[in-house]
């Protein structure tokens, strides 16, 4: 299978008693992992913690998933692939799905978070997100912004270049603080023993924006 995505985070389960929340995340634990196919592999992969909490019983595990679609495609069918699992369906729980995930086809890096809600009595097989917060951005503009204290809203206008922001009186001026910043932390960061010289032909070669243009003659 050819991976177009691949996605790490955690699962926070949240059910009446210890008993509950363990036996629900075995049974989707055991589902989510036999719901794998040729599109998409996801598989629980550090060991659970739990915290007692005043109303109920919280259990967070680790995850990993990668595959030819997004993991929120897969996770949207949560409740068909748990209809065989009696506790899913019985008990009353919430989940919640916090992951990083990244696209190889688009260079791109994803924040997403994932909510689920079941009712005692409700149809696990119509469970639904409640509730999906997600943020992309470039994965250049991701770790160029851990070399300088530029936002990464600001990093990902400049790596887009548009013409309006390219043609501005700023932008040179931009170009070179941002290149600045950026060698000063690379060297601090990764190897100090590189000259300026060196990190900044890195740089440029992994951000080409930051190579100034030559003036026309």
């Amino acid at each position: 299978m050819q991976k177009k995505a691949n996605a790490w985070g955690m699962m926070t389960l949240y059910a009446e008693d210890k008993e509950k929340v363990t036996t629900i995340f075995e049974c989707m634990k055991k589902h989510l992992r036999q719901s794998s196919s040729k599109d998409y592999d996801f598989v629980f992969v550090e060991d659970t913690h739990f915290f007692d909490e005043t109303n109920g019983y919280t259990l967070i595990s680790y995850f990993e998933g990668a595959g030819k679609t997004i993991l929120h495609s897969h996770l949207e069918k949560l409740g068909k692939y748990c209809t065989q699992g009696s506790a899913v369906n019985a008990e009353e729980w919430e989940a919640k799905f916090e992951f990083t995930e990244e696209s190889g086809e688009y260079d791109l890096l994803c924040k997403e978070t994932v909510y689920f809600c079941h009712r005692k009595g409700e149809d696990v097989e119509n469970v639904q997100p409640v509730e999906t917060v997600r943020q992309s951005f470039s994965r250049n503009a991701y770790t160029l912004s851990h070399l300088t204290d530029y936002t990464t809203k600001d990093i990902a206008r400049t790596l887009g270049l548009g013409e309006r922001y390219k043609n501005s009186e700023n932008y040179e001026e931009y170009r070179e603080q941002c290149l600045r910043k950026a060698v000063a932390s690379y060297r601090t960061m990764n190897n100090a023993k590189l000259t300026v010289a060196e990190t900044e032909r890195r740089l440029i070669k992994m951000f080409p924006f930051l190579q100034k243009e030559e003036e026309d003659a």
